[in-house]
């Protein structure tokens, strides 16, 4: 699928493999991202889905923790 200027896509990125065919043409490009989260997720995913967001949170909270402590200076 293709898109053009003043159209817009919306689409699930974490299940659907999603990229540029092809380098765009032009200088100056504008992109606008909305995140969401279903509900029941991620009770209702895969169990490969419940183990990428687990991993994800801990890395998460690490980080954060990190950087509170002053040590990401």
């Amino acid at each position: 699928m293709s898109v053009r200027e003043g159209e817009a896509l919306l689409y699930e990125g974490s299940r659907l493999w999603h990229g540029r065919p092809a380098p765009l043409q032009g200088g100056e490009f504008t992109s606008i991202f909305v995140g969401f989260v279903p509900e029941g997720y991620p009770e209702q995913a895969g169990l490969a889905t419940r183990g990428i967001y687990a991993a994800v949170r801990t890395i998460k909270g690490f980080v954060v923790r990190w950087l509170s402590s002053g040590s990401g200076k």
